[in-house]
This record gives C-alpha cells, structure tokens and sequence, in this order.
C-alpha cells in the first residue's frame, strides 16, 4: 500500500449519492480526465498529499478504488505511484506485517 512520505511537502455529478470519506478522495474523483490521464492523475494525487489532504504515514485508497473513483484504469494509478515513489513523495509497504 502507497504511503505518504514523511518528507512530502471536484466535482461530482448529480446522480452519483455517494459522498466521499475524506476531502483528499473529493481531490482524486476531480472531473473525468479527457487529455492525458497519467499527468492528470498525477497532478491530482500530487496536489492531496502537497494540500496536506494526506498526511504522513496515512495509507492511500487502493489501486482499485482510485481508478473507480477517477474513472481511469489501475495501470494509470499504479504508473502515477510508481513516479511519486521515484520522486520520493510516497512510499510503498506491501502486506500487513510491514
């Protein structure tokens, strides 16, 4: 699971009744991407964690529910992770135990 580093420095349509958990997930479902979804979804999980919407150690939605919410593939989002990763914005755990 994605996790925000320490050192890190929408809308919706009316017919969707869920509403979000947090303000960070409101940033995430932003409008559908119609350019380029990789730097859309880059710029959108870049501006959660910089407007502090995330903070350090907080674990990210997952894969799954970023890509639902964002109306993009997982590929999409696990490509835009892997950058901040790379950029050392987030790091990743995987399983429980670590």
């Amino acid at each position: 699971m994605p996790l925000i580093s320490r050192n890190a420095s929408t809308q919706r349509s009316p017919a969707q009744t869920v509403r979000p958990a947090r303000p960070a997930e409101a940033l995430l479902r932003g409008s559908k991407p119609t350019i380029n979804p990789f730097e859309v979804t880059l710029e959108r999980l870049g501006a959660a964690i910089k407007m502090g919407l995330y903070d350090p150690g907080d674990q990210l939605p997952s894969e799954r529910d970023m890509a639902q919410m964002m109306g993009i593939s997982r590929t999409t989002v696990r490509e835009a992770i892997g950058l901040l990763v790379a950029q050392g914005v987030l790091v990743v755990k995987r399983g429980r135990a670590s």
